[in-house]
């Protein structure tokens, strides 16, 4: 997860949203940032309200009824919205919008 989207989570809960961060890293911005620096993010995220799951990966997005379904690793997990920040060339396809 990069900044924007800990920043994106981070603001969604504080405005009192249910927010699941998928991040493909053990911790957002391990890579960049390194193990110690990721988990004290991590930390601050959660002080937020916001649930994180490390060494995920997202492999689809499919409609449920009038929800999402995220498809990866110790899911699926559904959601009303879904907001994928990734610099990643290979996005998932997204569904048809429910009615």
């Amino acid at each position: 997860s990069g900044c924007i989207g800990c920043e994106a989570a981070s603001s969604l809960a504080r405005l009192g949203l249910d927010v699941t961060l998928l991040t493909t890293g053990r911790a957002p911005q391990e890579a960049r940032l390194g193990e110690r620096t990721a988990d004290r993010l991590a930390g601050w995220i959660r002080e937020d309200g916001v649930v994180v799951h490390g060494r995920v990966g997202v492999t689809a997005v499919e409609a449920a009824g009038k929800q999402l379904s995220v498809q990866a690793p110790g899911g699926p997990y559904l959601a009303d919205l879904v907001l994928m920040a990734t610099a990643s060339p290979t996005m998932p396809a997204w569904p048809a919008a429910p009615d």
